[in-house]
């Protein structure tokens, strides 16, 4: 087999000069890896992550440190109890960033940046080996200044954890196709079991991997060793993804191979109100903007049909409902499915838990770096025009392609290929987001400099109409991807709102109210600043304000029970009671059964200083159903229970259900139900030891 070009013997020199090069492009990246870390830094939401993210940082430090209390603003999740939600690969590794370094917010991002200088060395060894010098240099460089990348880096999110295994498991992949080893087959698969554990669909890749390798062993004659490395392959991924499989049966005696969102994730991505992004609202059942309103959904779905349901049921029962969707309207689905491929492709990224492109413009670090997904994507069409001009060509003589009989390169490239269809492919059933498709660039980059590489050929042995026919290609690639449909505009409203959101929940109250205002500045539609404004002014203390704010925000948003909740909290501490029992009222009767109004209208009915407003067996009513939907597991119903069954004179019932949400509270980190709770224990119990 002849030797590769990259192998071919060179001066010191040249090769002093190449690492010099990759090292300057290196520093590059680290200097603007360091300008943005410092710019995060200095934003409210870097030590209050939202979101996903909030939620990995949560897992983790659950994982970390066994301190399982959830954000105050957000109900325990109980992730101990069942079987993985989400995949629990990020999470894990970041809890291992937090027993190391400490539990600041620093250090993860710092591990996140090492991990994608990595990706880029990686890049160049890659590209090195199977491409040769200039196709190497070129992917160095384009890893290095990638706006996107440097982003996800500075966020609590799992891209650059998944892209550095994605390139150990192609280059172990590689090994194997130079050299057949069973050890290598088994690294290659534990690598793509490992990623799985971080993105369950590169799954998918497996059976495409095994594939190639049954076409390169024909190509090279390796007999039936595939037959073996295929299944050490496979032991491989085995290996990798059993402990989460294990981990699931043990909590939840069902066969969970990795996580249990697939159903929802595929509803999400095929129901009547789909658009191709992530849904915040699941119709009939509830909001679910964050992995902590799933219990609640859960609940919601086993009232409507009336039993209970474990993991797998859930998640069965949500796949049921899209694959109905898409037999019922096979013409949507395709339309909505080509709708999913278009933006994919588009050049913007898509936001999902933060508004990116606004991040981009919001950072001088970013907003100075010129290569983005169009650029890229340019780049990656004239590769593959390179790659289908290489299919037929047969002439040593031509400078723009690779000779047939180098067959390695050619090779390797259908790999990477073949990696980016699977990728693209298994996203579409679900939705897309910025963070889902951002793993995948670093291999369409690979390809764009293998194209580059042969323009660069060509001009050099003066092929002046082979130039101009690929810097043609290149130019209209370019302008087509630049003029695709936009998957969203900017919403710096969203981008306000969310921030505001931080300062909140950071403590930094004035700076939040700034924010809110700006959101609806921009956007007078943009309700829920409207509900967030209304918390940030009763922290303050400006009743009446808050009053204002609720209101326009049940106004504008009549079915959700959370306005509700907040007006009739608001009316209550301004003491109009009979205003706060009519707003209870009115959300009682809306369809969407939600156990914590139930809690304070238990709670209202209860113990309002109006006796003609009270009504103890409705209260105990109330408590009693808040605590069959929530399984007796939260403790805002519990303590409506206790508050119930003490205005009945029922002393020893109420100190039980006094005492299980103290417990429950205390565990949940909720320090003012916690001294709630304590205070009416201490007058329960005098009352039980008062005498007859």
């Amino acid at each position: 087999m002849p030797s590769p070009p990259c192998k071919a013997a060179e001066p010191a020199s040249t090769r002093r000069r190449e690492w010099l090069a990759v090292a300057v492009i290196l520093l590059v990246g680290s200097v603007l890896r360091g300008m943005y870390l410092r710019e995060n830094v200095a934003k409210p939401e870097f030590t209050v992550p939202g979101v996903d993210a909030g939620f990995h940082d949560y897992w983790a430090r659950g994982l970390a440190f066994g301190e399982w209390v959830p954000p105050h603003h957000y109900v325990d999740p109980k992730l101990r109890e069942h079987a993985y939600l989400r995949p629990p690969g990020y999470p894990y590794f970041l809890a291992l960033i937090y027993r190391v370094a400490g539990e600041g917010y620093v250090a993860p991002r710092v591990v996140n940046m090492v991990l994608g200088l990595a990706s880029c060395l990686l890049a160049y060894w890659f590209a090195r080996r199977w491409f040769g010098r200039t196709v190497a240099l070129l992917s160095v460089a384009c890893t290095s200044l990638y706006w996107a990348f440097i982003y996800f880096e500075g966020e609590l999110h799992a891209p650059a954890l998944l892209i550095l295994l994605l390139w150990l498991m192609l280059a172990a992949m590689g090994l194997w196709r130079d050299r057949p080893r069973l050890a290598r087959a088994v690294v290659a698969g534990v690598l793509l079991g490992a990623a799985a554990l971080v993105r369950p669909n590169v799954l998918v890749f497996a059976a495409v991997a095994l594939a190639w390798g049954c076409w390169v062993a024909a190509r090279r004659r390796y007999g039936r060793r595939v037959l073996v490395d295929g299944l050490g392959f496979v032991f491989g991924l085995a290996i990798a993804v059993a402990p989460a499989t294990i981990r699931n049966y043990t909590v939840s005696g069902e066969f969970v191979l990795i996580s249990s969102n697939a159903g929802i994730n595929l509803y999400i991505g095929n129901n009547p109100q789909a658009d191709g992004r992530v849904a915040m609202v699941i119709p009939g059942l509830g909001p679910f903007g964050t992995c902590y309103d799933y219990p609640a959904l859960v609940r919601n779905l086993e009232h409507k049909l009336g039993r209970e349901l474990t993991d797998s049921q859930v998640s069965s029962y949500f796949a049921s409902e899209a694959l109905g969707f898409i037999r019922a309207n096979p013409a949507r689905t395709i339309s909505l499915t080509v709708n999913k491929a278009i933006m994919f492709w588009s050049p913007r990224e898509i936001s999902h838990n933060k508004m990116i492109d606004c991040e981009r413009m919001d950072s001088g670090a970013l907003r100075a770096i010129p290569l983005d997904f169009g650029l890229v994507l340019g780049l990656f069409v004239l590769g593959l025009v390179r790659f289908v001009h290489r299919w037929g060509a047969r002439s040593e003589q031509d400078p723009c392609v690779i000779r047939v009989e180098d067959s390695r390169c050619w090779e390797m490239l259908v790999l990477v290929l073949l990696l980016i269809v699977t990728f693209f492919l298994s996203l579409l059933p679900f939705f897309l987001a910025a963070r889902y498709r951002v793993p995948i660039v670093p291999f369409l980059i690979v390809v764009g400099t293998y194209g580059l590489e042969g323009v660069m050929a060509a001009a050099r042995a003066r092929g002046g109409l082979r130039v101009g026919v690929a810097g043609f290609v290149w130019l209209v690639a370019c302008v087509f991807f630049g003029r695709m449909p936009e998957p969203h505009p900017y919403d710096w409203a969203k981008w306000h709102s969310d921030r505001g959101a931080a300062c909140l929940f950071g403590g930094r109250l004035d700076q939040s109210i700034r924010e809110y205002r700006r959101a609806l500045e921009l956007n007078p539609g943009f309700t829920d600043a409207h509900y967030n404004l209304a918390m940030v002014m009763q922290r303050q203390g400006k009743l009446e304000e808050a009053l204002a704010e609720a209101r326009r925000f049940v106004e504008s948003q009549p079915d959700r029970t959370s306005g509700y909740r907040l007006l009739a909290e608001l009316l209550i501490q301004a003491g109009r009671y009979e205003e706060a029992g009519d707003v209870l009222e009115r959300g009682l009767a809306l369809p969407m059964m939600d156990p914590f109004l139930m809690a304070q209208a238990a709670k209202f009915l209860a113990r309002c200083p109006q006796p003609r407003l009270r009504d103890e067996e409705e209260a105990l009513r109330l408590a009693r159903r808040a605590c069959e939907l929530t399984d007796n597991e939260w403790p805002e119903p519990l303590a409506a229970l206790a508050e119930a069954h003490a205005a009945l004179g029922q002393a020893a019932e109420a100190s039980r259900a006094a005492s299980e949400a103290l417990r429950l509270a205390e565990a949940q980190g909720k320090t003012e139900l916690v001294e709630e709770m304590r205070q009416m224990l201490e007058r329960l119990g005098g009352q039980m030891n008062a005498p007859e």
